[in-house]
């Protein structure tokens, strides 16, 4: 399955900004990674093999990444156009 996070961090200084992208590039499930503008600070697309497999990401490695104060997903439900299909889905 592939989800879509939109993450707000608490401060907003390169310090910690560099410290949450480490930490975020470092998630081998993580499959597309950008700073965006709007309400939430990144979006952050990853692969799950199921809905409790993204459910033990979400609280055991989004959760806990540095000044993070708010965690948004989306999940697609089909897929019309793109590369998603063809990534592997890490196994931990």
């Amino acid at each position: 399955m592939l989800a879509f996070v939109l993450i707000g961090i608490d401060h907003q200084n390169e310090a910690s900004s560099q410290a949450f992208v480490q930490a975020v590039s470092e998630i081998p499930e993580v499959v597309q990674f950008h700073a965006i503008s709007g309400q939430a600070d990144f979006l952050v697309g990853l692969v799950a093999r199921d809905l409790d497999h993204y459910s033990e990401l979400l609280q055991r490695k989004l959760h806990r990444l540095p000044g993070v104060r708010q965690v948004q997903s989306h999940f697609s439900l089909q897929e019309f156009k793109g590369q998603m299909a063809d990534l592997p889905v890490p196994l931990d």
